[in-house]
């Protein structure tokens, strides 16, 4: 839906308005339909938004453009194939495509598909640089106008998370006495082949050495399973984003059980929305 124009983009931002609409509206109770009212609650930032949430809406009128201040208010009424059940895409239980059509409207994702399937990168949030072939090396340059909706940049601390949580490193040992992996992860494609993610000094910059080389490197930094790092911080009773990269850095397990579990479980919805947690980066 990103980077069309004219008709093309004003049917994605309705669209993208529905979806963010299945998220804050309705309790979901017995009904996958949710109403509510659009405008005035809406948060936006100047990540991902930048290129794919105008303030105004595109109409097209015998073949021109024309723009038009964006309405506020409304309501949105849409249906989703299932409940919202949380906005960690990353985990296996919220690994569901009902939720991320809500999601892919919140959360950024510095690489998506265009309309004839061809992957492109959101240079308005970043940029993905492969730096090296031997060893296989990206560096993700993140726009410093980036920002989640609380105002917290999106930085390498996010794409660190998003890397420890999914790499398949850290066990556990599960109630039945089995190793088991310490965040529920959906997968660790990708991940798993990554030796080393460096953040520079400003943490606009992360770095990806990979172990061996993985043929999607390009792909491979999406909305799923990157939430921000900050919030998980919060959730686990830490006092910053840095703190999770010095307690993986440690192998501090009593500090990173918190971090997985905050992960794995701070998300969900069943405890109702949570706006200082379940932050927006992206269009809406």
């Amino acid at each position: 839906m990103r980077g069309t124009a004219g008709a093309a983009k004003a049917a994605a931002v309705l669209l993208g308005a529905a979806m963010i609409a299945a998220a804050c509206g309705g309790d979901n109770k017995g009904s996958s339909t949710n109403t509510t009212t659009a405008g005035g609650g809406a948060s936006t930032s100047a990540s991902g938004g930048a290129a794919t949430t105008a303030a105004a809406a595109a109409a097209t009128t015998g073949g021109a453009t024309t723009t038009a201040a964006a309405a506020k208010g409304g309501t949105i009424t849409v249906a989703l194939p299932d409940k919202f059940t949380g906005y960690n895409q990353g985990t296996s239980a919220e690994n569901l495509f009902a939720n991320q059509l809500v999601t892919n409207q919140v959360i950024p994702s510095f690489v998506y598909f265009d309309d004839k399937g061809v992957i492109q990168v959101d240079k308005s949030l970043g940029d993905v640089v492969k730096t090296s072939d031997s060893p296989l090396t990206v560096d993700i340059k993140i726009n410093p106008q980036a920002v989640w909706n609380d105002a917290v940049p999106i930085s390498c601390d996010d794409i660190y998370m998003y890397w420890i949580a999914q790499n398949n490193v850290l066990m556990t040992t599960g109630s039945d006495g089995k190793q088991t992996n310490l965040f529920q992860n959906a997968t660790s494609v990708g991940f798993d082949q990554i030796k080393d993610v460096t953040c520079s000094t400003d943490n606009k910059t992360a770095t990806i050495v990979y172990q061996t080389p993985f043929s999607d490197w390009l792909g491979l930094i999406t909305n799923q399973g990157m939430v921000p790092a900050h919030a998980v911080a919060k959730l686990a009773g830490l006092s910053d984003a840095k703190a999770i990269r010095t307690a993986y850095e440690a192998k501090d397990m009593a500090t990173l059980q918190k971090i997985a579990d905050a992960w794995n479980t701070g998300f969900k919805t069943d405890q109702g929305l949570k706006p200082d947690v379940m932050l927006s980066g992206g269009p809406y």
